[in-house]
């Protein structure tokens, strides 16, 4: 492709030829532009500038312009064109660039030279910033007029939401701010942003495409340039994201279109022009609905020499940097403020806040505003097979747009279609059956929650439910009532209440049942998970303060949350057939408190875990550490249930719906139960005068008699615990004393109370009849022997506790026996049988034993 055609030949070098004067001083101005097509239109606009500039005997007399010619298609070819005119004798000026994203590192560049630097092209914000780039202007308005040209036509259309897909760079990101700054007090919403890298390449944008069209809306605004925009289309056609329901308006650099669409190869096919046919685009305007003498000399130069072409855009704002610098240049000499000497040397500051002045150039009347051109925009309408816009709307400095002409849309019609799809919406009703079948359940819970808490209250003397502490259960029941209200946070639409609902009752009622969980499970595993059992003085007042810290955390996290990025009902469109509302959170520091919401009420259930484990075996009324082991694996099973199938993020709304509710309903049942439920259906069920459950883990075995002592055997019920062993517990245990055999054999306490003897065990009775007679039928768990010269004692350090120690090779295990008296009888047996004979040094570990 050639980028001088031979009239652009002769017009640079008739600029290049002095006109012989020898009184005449030359300076030189250098061209640098970056232009698509076999026509380079805005190249040619400046070298007839340049022309006109010499060819006006009253401009600047005794001056001759001449021109240096640069190509800059890219940021290190652009700078070193600067460098390389800086070294030209009397250049006082650059017209260039065509895109932002080169011209701004240009600016600089410039600036060290004290070049005026000109362009008719880039709008970038960036380059408003005088004191970085004190030497250049332009002729075309900036982004920042742009972006509210754009908001007054979407606002004139009558569409109040938008969608933008702008380019990742400097151009895209300065109008993208813009608009989003300006649209709230236009009225106008900006629903969804989505970002490309320029140049577009193969499947790279699909991804914005499909977040795009999900949104529902179909008022595109596409910032970028009219090639990339044509790419777009392509892609976007594949997803049914371009046709008579979408409207796209192009800014500025998209106005060329119907060139590139005309002319310029691979982009010159039918299919692309019936993919942007509609296309509306926004462009400051050059050139009003009749041409000024200037402008009319260019348009008769350029379509004679292109047969009829029409210009391009830009044309007429780069002809107007040339007459910019020569205007700037003759009001320094005409003011006496410097010389034409000192301006070709460059010594005379040339800062544009104060050497531009106004003129009339091709785009009318030109004013600055501190180097920054002030002027108004027109809106294009791209129609098939069309090869230029049709001019449609103009947009005033003030915001006002006056039509033209009709805008003929995608559809085909001068009628505007709306701005989004009217989408069903879909929400959990209070009228839905299953929806009443759940808050009827989640209402009798709550009753039941409450009838709890009055039953404890008023029986809370009662010995087995002092036992359970009364207070630690009335703040489980408080927890279980927040929990039981939270259905109505996720039934009905979605509102700022309902979204405060879920979090605020959610979360405090978790973080009090677990908190009053683990203070109660801390306890016991004080109490008893030590070698001396020694008595703890960890009374309540203290574990209210330690359940208070444990809530404390939930409430700052919640607070924190709630003050920095409150959940708020925010549109969810799915596959473009529905939409619903989700409370939803948007900043990464609203995810991250939620994230450490999940860790610290994880972390808890843990320790719960963990505390009641290691006493689930102890001799505790009601066997509540078991009960909280059960309740504790529940809520983390129940949590990470919940917490995987919605981060996959593809529920329906019901589906998400009912796996909330349902799964929060089971986890709050269970919950009731074990802490509450049972113990009201055993108190009441005993009639207020059991003094130990069923369910208790010890037995009350009768007291050996002394014949059985001496003579035969004897049977003491103890709790042990394997000594060494991070994750072992105290576990109930059933010594027998067999004379017989010389051993002391140890079984589960369940074996033996259920199998051995009446009632609860006990001792007494023949050791022969008892060994013939029972032992070979009812031990059907497996259990320990040792013969007692192996075996060893050691006192523990408490009152009630022994070390034993199971031989060589066995395991040593801490030993309580419920009394004094039972100690020294096992430690009397041991030491008088030791002496008399020495069996087997091996402990058998069979269910024969």
């Amino acid at each position: 492709m050639k980028l001088l055609s031979l009239r652009l030949l002769l017009l640079w070098l008739l600029c290049c030829v002095g006109h012989g004067d020898a009184q005449r001083t030359n300076l030189t101005i250098g061209i640098a532009l970056a232009e698509v097509g076999s026509i380079s239109a805005m190249t040619e606009a400046a070298l007839m500038a340049v022309n006109d500039v010499n060819s006006d005997p009253t401009l600047l007399p005794n001056i001759t312009l001449l021109t240096r010619m640069g190509y800059s298609w890219s940021v290190g070819t652009a700078v070193q064109n600067v460098v390389s005119f800086s070294g030209v004798s009397g250049l006082v000026g650059i017209i260039g660039q065509s895109y932002s994203t080169i011209t701004v590192p240009m600016a600089p560049v410039s600036k060290v030279f004290n070049i005026l630097q000109c362009s008719g092209s880039s709008t970038t914000t960036t380059l408003t910033d005088k004191s970085s780039y004190s030497t250049f202007f332009r002729t075309i308005p900036n982004d920042n007029l742009q972006a509210p040209a754009i908001l007054a036509f979407v606002r004139s259309r009558g569409w109040s939401n938008i969608l933008l897909m702008i380019a990742a760079n400097q151009y895209g990101f300065g109008i993208q701010a813009a608009i989003q700054q300006l649209a709230p007090g236009m009225g106008i919403t900006v629903q969804a942003i989505g970002t490309y890298n320029a140049p577009i390449t193969g499947t790279d944008i699909d991804d914005q495409i499909i977040k795009l069209k999900a949104t529902g809306y179909q008022i595109i605004v596409f910032v970028g340039v009219d090639t990339d925009l044509i790419l777009y289309l392509e892609r976007a056609a594949i997803y049914d994201f371009v046709g008579p329901r979408y409207t796209y308006i192009g800014s500025d650099a998209t106005y060329s279109i119907s060139n590139t669409l005309t002319s310029v190869t691979p982009y010159n096919t039918t299919a692309n022009m019936q993919l942007a046919s509609g296309l509306v685009s926004i462009m400051p305007q050059e050139v009003g609905t009749t041409l000024n003498t200037r402008a009319q000399s260019i348009y008769n130069r350029f379509v004679a020499a292109h047969g009829n072409i029409a210009p391009r855009p830009g044309m007429f704002f780069t002809y107007d940097c040339v007459l910019g610098m020569a205007y700037a240049i003759k009001q320094l000499l005409a003011n006496g403020n410097t010389t034409v000497a000192a301006i070709a040397s460059r010594s005379f500051p040339m800062a544009v806040t104060s050497v531009l002045t106004p003129f009339v150039g091709s785009t009318g009347q030109v004013t600055f505003s501190a180097g920054e051109r002030i002027g108004n925009y027109i809106v294009g309408n791209y129609i098939f097979n069309a090869s230029a816009m049709s001019l449609v709307s103009v947009v005033s400095q003030n915001l006002s747009v006056t039509d033209i002409q009709p805008v003929i849309y995608p559809s085909g019609l001068t009628v505007p279609s709306t701005d989004h799809i009217v989408l069903p919406e879909v929400y959990i009703a209070y009228t839905d059956p299953a929806p009443i079948v759940l808050i009827i359940i989640y209402m009798i819970g709550l009753l039941s929650t409450l009838f709890c808490w009055i039953y404890v209250l008023i029986k809370s003397n009662t010995p087995a439910i002092k036992a359970m502490s009364p207070p630690f259960l009335q703040i489980i029941s408080l927890g279980l009532v927040l929990l039981w209200l939270t259905v109505f946070g996720f039934t009905g639409k979605m509102s700022a209440v309902s979204c405060q609902l879920q979090n605020w009752f959610g979360w405090l009622g978790f973080s009090i049942i677990t908190g009053s969980q683990l203070v109660k499970a801390y306890r016991i595993w004080v109490i008893f998970d030590n070698q001396k059992l020694k008595k703890s003085a960890l009374t309540n007042i203290v574990l209210f303060g330690y359940t208070a810290l444990v809530v404390s955390v939930n409430v700052i996290l919640l607070a924190v949350w709630m003050a920095i990025d409150p959940p708020v009902p925010t549109l969810i469109t799915v596959n473009g057939s529905y939409v619903y509302y989700d409370c939803v959170s948007s900043t990464s520091a609203s995810h991250a408190i939620m994230d450490t919401l999940i860790a610290y009420n994880g972390v808890l259930q843990l320790a719960v875990l963990l505390f009641a484990y290691k006493t689930q075996n102890v001799d505790s009324v009601y066997r509540e550490s078991k009960w909280m082991t059960y309740t504790s694996l529940f809520n983390i099973l129940c949590g990470a249930i919940v917490i995987i199938i919605l981060s996959t993020g593809n529920g329906t709304p019901s589906g998400n719906y009912y796996i909330r509710v349902i799964v929060l309903l089971i986890a709050i049942l269970v919950t009731l139960y074990c802490h509450l439920g049972r113990l009201i259906l055993a108190v009441q069920s005993s009639a207020n005068h059991v003094s130990r459950p069923r369910d208790s883990q010890t037995s009350t075995a009768a007291s050996p008699t002394k014949q059985s002592e001496t003579n035969y055997a004897f049977i003491v019920d103890v709790v042990v615990k394997e000594e060494g062993n991070l994750f072992s517990t105290w576990e109930a245990r059933r010594l027998i004393f067999v004379a017989e055999h010389m051993a002391l054999c140890m079984f589960p306490v369940a074996v033996a109370e259920e199998k051995i003897g009446g009632g609860g065990g006990g001792g007494g009775g023949n050791l022969e009849e008892f060994s013939k007679k029972k032992m070979r039928t009812v031990i059907t768990k497996p259990g320990i022997c040792v013969y007692l010269p192996n075996c060893t004692f050691a006192d523990g350090g408490g009152s009630d506790t022994i070390v034993f120690s199971a031989g060589k090779g066995g395991k040593t295990y801490l030993m309580q026996t419920k009394n004094e008296e039972d100690k020294q009888r096992v430690k009397d047996i041991c030491e008088q049988c030791a002496t008399r004979s020495k069996g087997p040094s091996k402990i058998h570990r069979t269910s024969e034993a």
